[in-house]
């Protein structure tokens, strides 16, 4: 069954597009803290260092407003990745364990079958062994009969001889 296989796959797929999500927004929130930090710099002073421009203070305030509005919207989309991918995670740890399950249910079924056509095959050469006793036994029978009435019939002869004989004794006596 490719089910298995496939679903890892594609949560695998899943998995690696959340983390790359992860990490472009982990770097935008660390560019966007650097910004901040050098707009924060800028503020009270008259010259930018970089440029060598006059800095207007307002223009520094808004620019920060911008910044930290930028940096709490990406810092939850950050949050809302990372979330989506451990839930990912998650399922594809699940799916595992399932794999796992149907890999230890597959072997149990191929033991136990190979165990029952072992006892399978045993009963049958059991089978076939006490057949042929049967048949042994049956023939001994046969000739043990045989050899009974055989022997009955002997004994009904003698007797009958014996009979013969003791009236013949008598006849002479």
């Amino acid at each position: 069954d490719d089910s298995i296989p496939e679903a890892q796959s594609t949560l695998q797929s899943e998995l690696t597009e959340a983390n790359d999500e992860v990490a472009k927004l982990e770097a935008e929130v660390s560019n966007l803290k650097d910004s901040r930090e050098e707009m924060q710099a800028l503020d009270g002073v008259a010259v930018c260092p970089k440029c060598a421009q006059e800095v207007d203070p307002a223009h520094v305030e808004d620019e920060l407003k911008t910044i930290k509005s930028e940096l709490t919207a990406t810092q939850e989309q950050l949050e809302d990745a990372k979330e989506a991918r451990n839930e990912i995670a998650d399922r594809r740890d699940r799916l595992n364990a399932v794999r796992e399950r149907v890999i230890e249910a597959r072997s149990f079924r191929e033991e136990t079958l190979e165990v029952k056509a072992d006892r399978v095959e045993e009963l049958s050469e059991e089978i076939e062994t006490r057949e042929e006793q049967l048949e042994e036994l049956q023939s001994d029978r046969s000739t043990a009969e045989a050899e009974r009435t055989e022997a009955a019939t002997e004994v009904e002869d003698l007797e009958t001889e014996i009979a013969e004989l003791d009236t013949k004794i008598e006849q002479l006596t």
